[in-house]
């Protein structure tokens, strides 16, 4: 649990342009666990927890920093016909196997 949320604070406060609401910290929180499911370490087995429930090996290529910007589509049905197809944010966490 100690892990869990030193590496979330660390996330909030890595990016000085960022300054993250406290909504966000669940999201953060979420964050943390969804990258240590897949890159920690078990002690049962050298694998990762992810590995020992799945039995296969994550994909860690759509990991991306936490904090850095990013671009958000924005749907057809919320937008006009000029209206920008995206917007700019910043990356507070994952969706499942989403990249």
């Amino acid at each position: 649990m100690r892990t869990t949320i030193e590496m979330a604070r660390t996330f909030k406060y890595s990016n000085p342009e960022v300054s993250f609401p406290a909504a966000i910290w669940a999201e953060l929180v979420n964050s943390v666990i969804y990258i240590l499911n897949r890159t920690g370490k078990s002690s049962i087995e050298n694998a990762s927890p992810y590995e020992l429930w799945l039995k296969k090996k994550p994909r860690l290529n759509h990991l991306r920093i936490i904090g850095s910007p990013c671009y958000a589509h924005v749907l057809a049905h919320k937008r006009r016909k000029m209206d920008k197809k995206a917007i700019q944010g910043y990356l507070v966490g994952y969706e499942g196997d989403e990249r």
